[in-house]
């Protein structure tokens, strides 16, 4: 099976993207001398510099639709208390809030809300990776969750939710 492998990859054109390969390691950024941001920064333009963060990257949301970072912004306070309303989400989708603020409520207590850059996803929805930090067992943990929302008469409703599995849950450094 090995050597089937090494035949189909020996047969892949391969592409070298020389701006990938140089790029320097992300170091954290200083806030002053005795503190040092819980962030790393990376550059998308020649004087931009964006803070990233694992698993949801770059923190960059220009040209993102006003009214979905409204909606975003909006849902971050409603993640952490565990409040996501009907009328945040598809109204076929009925039992999609008492289920998310049942997810959410086993997070806590949720300590911070981040939210990557939304994006299109092969069947047209938007979505959204959100970064949830909270404490569990004296720990503070992150966990990955995926909002797929839709436009809907203007209106950005959430259609469904992928949790990641605990796989991907991730231990951060105390403070």
């Amino acid at each position: 099976m090995r050597s089937e492998l090494k035949e189909y990859f020996d047969e892949l054109e391969w592409t070298v993207v020389p701006e990938r390969l140089n790029r320097p390691a992300l170091s954290p950024y200083s806030i002053d001398d005795n503190v040092t941001a819980s962030f790393f920064g990376d550059t998308v333009g020649a004087d931009d510099i964006f803070p990233v963060l694992d698993g949801i990257g770059i923190l960059d949301y220009r040209s993102v639709s006003l009214s979905l970072l409204k909606k975003i912004q909006d849902l971050v306070p409603k993640i952490k208390n565990s409040t996501i309303k009907i009328e945040d989400c598809n109204a076929e989708k009925h039992y999609l809030p008492a289920l998310l603020n049942f997810r959410f409520k086993k997070l806590q207590p949720i300590t911070a809300v981040y939210y990557g850059r939304p994006h299109a996803d092969d069947k047209g929805d938007t979505v959204v990776t959100v970064r949830i930090e909270s404490k569990q067992d004296n720990k503070n943990v992150f966990r990955i969750v995926v909002i797929h929302f839709e436009e809907t008469k203007g209106r950005w409703l959430i259609s469904h939710v992928d949790f990641k599995g605990l796989a991907n849950e991730c231990v951060l450094e105390s403070n």
